[in-house]
Protein backbone atom coordinates (compact mmCIF):
# COMPACT_ATOMS: atom_id res chain seq x y z
CA UNK A 1 0.00 0.00 0.00
CA UNK A 2 1.10 3.57 -0.63
CA UNK A 3 0.63 6.42 1.81
CA UNK A 4 -2.81 7.86 1.32
CA UNK A 5 -1.72 11.36 0.63
CA UNK A 6 -5.97 12.23 0.72
CA UNK A 7 -6.52 10.87 4.27
CA UNK A 8 -3.58 13.21 5.32
CA UNK A 9 -5.42 15.90 4.58
CA UNK A 10 -8.60 14.89 5.87
CA UNK A 11 -10.65 13.81 2.29
CA UNK A 12 -12.04 11.18 0.19
CA UNK A 13 -9.68 9.78 -2.23
CA UNK A 14 -9.36 11.40 -5.58
CA UNK A 15 -10.49 14.95 -4.19
CA UNK A 16 -10.28 17.91 -6.39
CA UNK A 17 -7.16 20.32 -6.07
CA UNK A 18 -9.52 23.14 -5.11
CA UNK A 19 -10.61 20.84 -1.77
CA UNK A 20 -6.83 19.63 -1.43
CA UNK A 21 -5.72 23.41 -1.66
CA UNK A 22 -8.70 24.16 1.20
CA UNK A 23 -7.66 21.43 3.06
CA UNK A 24 -4.14 22.43 3.43
CA UNK A 25 -4.67 25.65 4.31
CA UNK A 26 -6.51 24.99 7.10
CA UNK A 27 -3.89 21.78 8.39
CA UNK A 28 -1.17 24.17 7.61
CA UNK A 29 -2.49 26.91 9.95
CA UNK A 30 -3.40 24.47 13.00
CA UNK A 31 -0.36 22.47 12.62
CA UNK A 32 2.48 24.94 12.06
CA UNK A 33 5.46 24.38 14.80
CA UNK A 34 5.00 27.68 15.49
CA UNK A 35 1.59 27.06 16.95
CA UNK A 36 1.57 23.62 17.48
CA UNK A 37 5.63 22.78 17.93
CA UNK A 38 4.87 19.09 18.76
CA UNK A 39 2.99 18.02 15.82
CA UNK A 40 6.53 18.94 13.16
CA UNK A 41 6.12 15.61 12.21
CA UNK A 42 2.52 16.08 11.33
CA UNK A 43 3.60 19.35 9.24
CA UNK A 44 6.11 17.77 7.30
CA UNK A 45 3.45 15.19 6.08
CA UNK A 46 0.96 17.57 5.21
CA UNK A 47 3.11 19.59 2.86
CA UNK A 48 4.47 16.61 1.67
CA UNK A 49 0.71 15.26 0.30
CA UNK A 50 0.01 19.48 -0.71
CA UNK A 51 3.12 19.21 -2.74
CA UNK A 52 2.09 16.38 -4.64
CA UNK A 53 -1.72 16.59 -4.68
CA UNK A 54 -1.74 20.01 -5.70
CA UNK A 55 0.17 19.54 -8.78
CA UNK A 56 -2.12 18.48 -11.42
CA UNK A 57 0.45 15.60 -13.54
CA UNK A 58 1.92 14.89 -10.22
CA UNK A 59 -1.97 14.11 -8.85
CA UNK A 60 -2.91 12.14 -11.97
CA UNK A 61 -0.17 10.13 -11.89
CA UNK A 62 -0.33 9.70 -7.75
CA UNK A 63 -4.26 8.74 -8.51
CA UNK A 64 -3.57 5.98 -10.68
CA UNK A 65 -1.14 4.38 -8.40
CA UNK A 66 -3.45 4.88 -5.79
CA UNK A 67 -6.09 3.55 -7.68
CA UNK A 68 -4.08 -0.11 -8.29
CA UNK A 69 -3.21 0.09 -4.83
CA UNK A 70 -7.00 0.01 -3.90
CA UNK A 71 -8.16 -2.61 -6.28
CA UNK A 72 -5.62 -5.44 -5.85
CA UNK A 73 -7.47 -7.53 -8.02
CA UNK A 74 -6.30 -5.19 -11.01
CA UNK A 75 -2.73 -5.78 -12.18
CA UNK A 76 -0.17 -3.20 -11.16
CA UNK A 77 2.16 -1.70 -13.85
CA UNK A 78 4.19 -0.39 -11.15
CA UNK A 79 4.36 -3.80 -9.25
CA UNK A 80 7.77 -5.84 -10.09
CA UNK A 81 7.10 -8.58 -11.93
CA UNK A 82 7.34 -12.44 -10.29
CA UNK A 83 9.38 -14.34 -11.30
CA UNK A 84 8.82 -17.83 -13.18
CA UNK A 85 11.50 -20.51 -13.45
CA UNK A 86 11.25 -22.55 -16.72
CA UNK A 87 10.62 -26.27 -16.78
CA UNK A 88 13.34 -28.42 -18.36
CA UNK A 89 12.76 -30.15 -21.56
CA UNK A 90 11.89 -33.98 -21.49
CA UNK A 91 12.88 -36.13 -24.80
CA UNK A 92 10.19 -37.60 -26.93
CA UNK A 93 9.52 -41.34 -28.11
CA UNK A 94 8.92 -41.66 -31.80
CA UNK A 95 5.70 -43.41 -33.02
CA UNK A 96 4.49 -44.48 -36.29
CA UNK A 97 0.65 -43.71 -37.04
CA UNK A 98 -1.16 -45.08 -39.72
CA UNK A 99 -2.64 -42.64 -42.58
CA UNK A 100 -6.09 -42.28 -40.83
CA UNK A 101 -4.78 -41.37 -37.70
CA UNK A 102 -2.43 -38.79 -39.48
CA UNK A 103 -5.30 -37.19 -41.38
CA UNK A 104 -7.38 -36.74 -38.42
CA UNK A 105 -3.87 -35.62 -36.75
CA UNK A 106 -3.71 -32.31 -39.64
CA UNK A 107 -7.33 -31.14 -38.83
CA UNK A 108 -6.70 -31.14 -35.51
CA UNK A 109 -3.48 -28.97 -35.54
CA UNK A 110 -4.95 -27.01 -37.79
CA UNK A 111 -8.14 -26.12 -35.64
CA UNK A 112 -5.93 -26.14 -32.49
CA UNK A 113 -3.51 -23.42 -34.21
CA UNK A 114 -6.96 -21.40 -35.33
CA UNK A 115 -8.02 -21.76 -31.62
CA UNK A 116 -4.49 -20.56 -30.50
CA UNK A 117 -4.50 -17.70 -32.89
CA UNK A 118 -7.77 -16.51 -33.22
CA UNK A 119 -8.90 -17.15 -29.49
CA UNK A 120 -6.55 -14.18 -27.98
CA UNK A 121 -7.56 -11.84 -31.08
CA UNK A 122 -11.21 -12.18 -30.39
CA UNK A 123 -10.44 -11.63 -26.26
CA UNK A 124 -8.56 -8.69 -27.16
CA UNK A 125 -10.82 -7.52 -28.97
CA UNK A 126 -13.54 -8.21 -26.78
CA UNK A 127 -11.62 -6.99 -23.85
CA UNK A 128 -10.73 -3.79 -25.58
CA UNK A 129 -14.51 -2.78 -26.30
CA UNK A 130 -14.85 -3.54 -22.51
CA UNK A 131 -12.24 -1.54 -21.16
CA UNK A 132 -13.67 1.72 -23.56
CA UNK A 133 -16.59 1.06 -21.82
CA UNK A 134 -15.19 1.29 -18.16
CA UNK A 135 -13.35 3.92 -19.26
CA UNK A 136 -16.38 5.86 -20.17
CA UNK A 137 -18.18 5.04 -16.85
CA UNK A 138 -15.18 6.10 -14.85
CA UNK A 139 -14.74 9.58 -16.04
CA UNK A 140 -18.29 10.18 -16.27
CA UNK A 141 -18.39 9.33 -12.48
CA UNK A 142 -15.44 11.90 -12.80
CA UNK A 143 -12.77 9.36 -11.34
CA UNK A 144 -10.40 10.19 -14.49
CA UNK A 145 -7.48 8.15 -12.91
CA UNK A 146 -9.06 5.03 -13.61
CA UNK A 147 -10.79 6.52 -16.78
CA UNK A 148 -7.13 6.65 -18.53
CA UNK A 149 -6.38 3.32 -17.17
CA UNK A 150 -9.27 1.61 -19.10
CA UNK A 151 -8.67 4.09 -22.26
CA UNK A 152 -4.98 2.96 -22.48
CA UNK A 153 -6.33 -0.42 -21.97
CA UNK A 154 -8.58 -0.18 -25.09
CA UNK A 155 -5.75 1.23 -27.01
CA UNK A 156 -3.12 -1.55 -26.56
CA UNK A 157 -5.58 -4.38 -27.08
CA UNK A 158 -6.38 -2.87 -30.65
CA UNK A 159 -9.96 -3.23 -30.46
CA UNK A 160 -12.86 -1.29 -32.61
CA UNK A 161 -12.89 1.48 -29.85
CA UNK A 162 -9.12 1.71 -29.92
CA UNK A 163 -9.26 5.19 -31.67
CA UNK A 164 -12.44 5.96 -29.57
CA UNK A 165 -10.57 5.80 -26.75
CA UNK A 166 -7.30 7.67 -27.97
CA UNK A 167 -9.79 10.41 -28.51
CA UNK A 168 -11.72 10.26 -25.39
CA UNK A 169 -8.49 9.83 -23.50
CA UNK A 170 -7.19 13.06 -25.00
CA UNK A 171 -9.78 15.07 -24.43
CA UNK A 172 -9.58 13.79 -20.72
CA UNK A 173 -6.07 15.34 -20.51
CA UNK A 174 -6.51 18.60 -22.66
CA UNK A 175 -10.39 19.36 -20.42
CA UNK A 176 -10.24 17.63 -17.31
CA UNK A 177 -6.39 16.96 -16.51
CA UNK A 178 -4.94 20.27 -17.74
CA UNK A 179 -2.15 18.52 -19.63
CA UNK A 180 -2.20 19.66 -23.34
CA UNK A 181 1.65 17.50 -23.41
CA UNK A 182 -0.12 14.59 -22.68
CA UNK A 183 -2.80 15.38 -24.58
CA UNK A 184 -1.20 15.14 -28.34
CA UNK A 185 0.89 12.60 -27.20
CA UNK A 186 -2.38 10.32 -26.99
CA UNK A 187 -3.45 12.19 -30.44
CA UNK A 188 -1.07 10.74 -31.66
CA UNK A 189 -0.66 7.11 -30.74
CA UNK A 190 -4.63 7.35 -32.12
CA UNK A 191 -3.30 8.86 -35.55
CA UNK A 192 -0.88 5.33 -35.36
CA UNK A 193 -4.01 3.34 -35.01
CA UNK A 194 -7.00 4.17 -36.82
CA UNK A 195 -7.76 4.25 -40.31
CA UNK A 196 -11.46 5.76 -40.33
CA UNK A 197 -10.90 9.32 -41.48
CA UNK A 198 -13.72 10.79 -39.00
CA UNK A 199 -11.67 9.52 -35.87
CA UNK A 200 -8.36 10.97 -37.67
CA UNK A 201 -10.20 14.32 -38.30
CA UNK A 202 -11.19 14.23 -34.39
CA UNK A 203 -7.81 13.18 -33.25
CA UNK A 204 -6.20 15.99 -35.60
CA UNK A 205 -8.91 18.40 -34.06
CA UNK A 206 -8.01 17.94 -30.63
CA UNK A 207 -4.44 18.06 -31.14
CA UNK A 208 -4.69 21.04 -32.81
CA UNK A 209 -6.50 22.44 -29.49
CA UNK A 210 -3.82 21.04 -27.71
CA UNK A 211 -1.01 22.83 -29.21
CA UNK A 212 -3.09 25.83 -29.23
CA UNK A 213 -3.17 25.98 -25.05
CA UNK A 214 0.55 24.79 -25.50
CA UNK A 215 1.63 27.78 -26.93
CA UNK A 216 2.74 26.19 -30.49
CA UNK A 217 0.02 28.62 -32.22
CA UNK A 218 1.38 28.12 -36.01
CA UNK A 219 1.45 24.33 -35.43
CA UNK A 220 -1.98 24.33 -34.33
CA UNK A 221 -3.17 26.18 -37.27
CA UNK A 222 -1.50 23.75 -39.49
CA UNK A 223 -3.40 20.22 -37.54
CA UNK A 224 -6.45 22.36 -37.66
CA UNK A 225 -5.97 22.71 -41.38
CA UNK A 226 -5.47 18.53 -41.63
CA UNK A 227 -8.63 18.08 -39.41
CA UNK A 228 -10.54 19.97 -42.43
CA UNK A 229 -8.89 18.55 -45.21
CA UNK A 230 -10.33 14.90 -44.09
CA UNK A 231 -13.82 16.05 -43.07
CA UNK A 232 -13.78 17.64 -39.81
CA UNK A 233 -16.71 20.08 -39.26
CA UNK A 234 -15.63 23.62 -41.58
CA UNK A 235 -17.31 26.22 -39.17
CA UNK A 236 -15.46 24.70 -35.89
CA UNK A 237 -11.97 24.71 -37.88
CA UNK A 238 -12.59 28.19 -39.03
CA UNK A 239 -13.59 29.70 -36.30
CA UNK A 240 -10.86 27.91 -34.08
CA UNK A 241 -8.31 29.19 -36.91
CA UNK A 242 -9.58 32.84 -37.03
CA UNK A 243 -8.99 32.72 -33.11
CA UNK A 244 -5.46 31.58 -33.68
CA UNK A 245 -4.90 34.94 -36.07
CA UNK A 246 -6.32 36.98 -34.60
CA UNK A 247 -5.36 36.88 -30.81
CA UNK A 248 -2.01 34.74 -31.24
CA UNK A 249 -0.57 35.14 -35.41
CA UNK A 250 -1.72 39.05 -35.46
CA UNK A 251 -3.27 38.06 -38.71
CA UNK A 252 -6.32 40.18 -38.80
CA UNK A 253 -7.51 40.56 -41.89
CA UNK A 254 -7.94 36.72 -42.53
CA UNK A 255 -9.37 36.01 -39.06
CA UNK A 256 -11.95 39.16 -40.05
CA UNK A 257 -12.81 37.12 -42.84
CA UNK A 258 -13.26 33.85 -40.94
CA UNK A 259 -15.30 35.63 -38.31
CA UNK A 260 -17.84 37.23 -40.90
CA UNK A 261 -18.24 34.30 -42.86
CA UNK A 262 -19.16 32.05 -40.09
CA UNK A 263 -21.79 35.10 -38.95
CA UNK A 264 -23.63 35.50 -42.48
CA UNK A 265 -24.28 31.45 -41.81
CA UNK A 266 -26.37 33.11 -38.84
CA UNK A 267 -23.76 30.96 -36.45
CA UNK A 268 -23.40 33.65 -33.51
CA UNK A 269 -21.48 33.30 -30.56
CA UNK A 270 -19.76 35.57 -28.28
CA UNK A 271 -16.47 35.09 -29.12
CA UNK A 272 -17.22 35.12 -32.68
CA UNK A 273 -18.65 38.66 -32.27
CA UNK A 274 -16.26 39.87 -29.89
CA UNK A 275 -13.37 38.32 -32.33
CA UNK A 276 -14.97 40.35 -35.11
CA UNK A 277 -14.73 43.62 -33.54
CA UNK A 278 -11.45 43.22 -32.00
CA UNK A 279 -10.03 42.41 -35.77
CA UNK A 280 -11.81 45.66 -36.86
CA UNK A 281 -10.44 47.69 -33.72
CA UNK A 282 -6.75 46.50 -34.94
CA UNK A 283 -6.65 47.41 -38.50
CA UNK A 284 -7.77 50.55 -37.16
CA UNK A 285 -11.49 50.97 -38.65
CA UNK A 286 -12.88 52.19 -35.26
CA UNK A 287 -16.25 53.03 -36.20
CA UNK A 288 -17.00 49.62 -37.43
CA UNK A 289 -15.26 47.73 -34.38
CA UNK A 290 -17.57 50.38 -32.28
CA UNK A 291 -20.82 49.04 -34.21
CA UNK A 292 -20.10 45.33 -33.78
CA UNK A 293 -18.92 45.54 -30.18
CA UNK A 294 -22.67 47.29 -29.50
CA UNK A 295 -24.00 44.39 -31.36
CA UNK A 296 -22.14 41.94 -28.74
CA UNK A 297 -23.27 44.24 -25.59
CA UNK A 298 -26.58 43.91 -26.83
CA UNK A 299 -26.39 40.40 -27.17
CA UNK A 300 -23.88 39.51 -24.20
CA UNK A 301 -24.48 42.86 -21.39
CA UNK A 302 -22.19 41.27 -19.01
CA UNK A 303 -19.90 41.23 -21.50
CA UNK A 304 -16.59 43.82 -19.62
CA UNK A 305 -14.08 43.35 -22.38
CA UNK A 306 -17.03 44.47 -24.97
CA UNK A 307 -17.22 47.50 -23.08
CA UNK A 308 -13.52 47.82 -22.43
CA UNK A 309 -12.45 47.61 -26.02
CA UNK A 310 -15.55 49.28 -27.37
CA UNK A 311 -14.35 52.62 -24.86
CA UNK A 312 -10.81 52.23 -26.20
CA UNK A 313 -12.03 52.28 -29.89
CA UNK A 314 -14.58 55.82 -28.56
CA UNK A 315 -11.17 57.33 -26.80
CA UNK A 316 -9.39 57.10 -30.04
CA UNK A 317 -12.47 58.55 -32.36
CA UNK A 318 -12.03 61.45 -29.25
CA UNK A 319 -15.37 60.62 -27.84
CA UNK A 320 -14.43 60.94 -24.32
CA UNK A 321 -17.53 60.67 -22.55
CA UNK A 322 -18.65 57.91 -24.45
CA UNK A 323 -15.50 56.09 -23.49
CA UNK A 324 -15.46 57.08 -19.98
CA UNK A 325 -18.79 55.87 -19.91
CA UNK A 326 -17.95 52.31 -21.26
CA UNK A 327 -14.80 52.02 -19.03
CA UNK A 328 -16.66 52.55 -15.63
CA UNK A 329 -19.03 49.76 -17.07
CA UNK A 330 -16.13 47.71 -17.80
CA UNK A 331 -14.84 48.38 -14.54
CA UNK A 332 -18.57 47.54 -12.62
CA UNK A 333 -17.77 43.98 -14.36
CA UNK A 334 -14.71 43.35 -12.89
CA UNK A 335 -12.78 43.57 -15.76
CA UNK A 336 -9.11 43.98 -14.35
CA UNK A 337 -7.96 46.52 -17.39
CA UNK A 338 -10.89 48.94 -16.58
CA UNK A 339 -9.29 49.91 -13.40
CA UNK A 340 -6.36 50.87 -14.54
CA UNK A 341 -7.28 53.06 -17.21
CA UNK A 342 -10.41 54.41 -15.60
CA UNK A 343 -9.30 57.46 -13.95
CA UNK A 344 -6.99 58.63 -17.10
CA UNK A 345 -9.72 58.42 -19.49
CA UNK A 346 -12.67 59.98 -16.85
CA UNK A 347 -11.00 63.00 -15.91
Amino acid sequence: MIDNYYRTLGLDNFATIDEVKRAYRLLAKKYHPDRNPNKEDVFKRVNEANSILSDAEKKALYDEKLSYSLNPRVANPYQPKAQYQTRPSYGSTKYEYSKRVKVYGIFFVIGLLSLCIGGPIALSYYSGNYAYEEGLKFQNQHNYADAAREYQRAIKYFSSKSGKASIQLSRLCLNDLNLPNRAIQYADKGLEYTEVNTERAELYYIKAKAMKADGQAKLAKTIFLKSLRIGYNADSINLNIGLLEAFYLNEFDSALVKFEGILNKKIVSEEVIFGKAWCLQKIRKHEDAISVFNMLIESYPYNGPGYYYKGLSELTLGDSAQACNSIKKANELNYPLASKIIEFVCL
